[in-house]
């Protein structure tokens, strides 16, 4: 079985390294720099106002599952609290922000790869691709295929 695996140059391992590299650094710097719960090391409030702080999480973790009662078990808050605060400050529900920054993310994949419009909707954190088109179609008035061809 070994001498049947396909070899793998050794760039494309050094690639893939840096990769996974970047992306464990990045996490990292992302819960140093805005610790979820808003305590600094010492226990003292951040400055950074919690509707940021939930945005910045939602823009970073967009492909992962997520609803309003996650996001606020998360940051430890009361979700009606967390909706409210939220749209007062960002004019948009968390859920229509959630799609938004997904749907922008999925035009970047749409138009610099050739993958599968259902591999493009799990990639962005949709699980049913019929669902992804619809979102999609609403959102930018015509469906990942016709914007993929344009």
């Amino acid at each position: 079985m070994y001498n049947s695996l396909p070899l793998v140059k050794a760039e494309m391992l050094l690639s893939i390294g840096n990769i996974i590299k970047l992306y464990f650094e990045s996490l990292m710097d992302l819960e140093n720099a805005y610790d979820i719960r808003g305590e600094g090391a010492r226990g003292a409030s951040l400055s950074v106002p919690l509707y940021k702080r939930v945005s910045l999480y939602i823009q970073y973790s967009y492909k992962t599952h997520m609803t309003p009662k996650s996001l606020a078990e998360r940051f430890f808050v009361n979700q009606s609290y967390l909706s409210r605060h939220f749209r007062a400050n960002m004019g948009e529900t968390i859920t229509d922000y959630i799609n938004r920054t997904r749907l922008e993310n999925s035009k970047i994949l749409i138009k610099t790869s050739d993958l599968p419009i259902s591999v493009v909707a799990l990639n962005v954190g949709y699980t049913d691709a019929n669902y992804f088109v619809k979102l999609f179609k609403k959102q930018f008035g015509m469906t990942p295929t016709e914007y993929r061809k344009r």
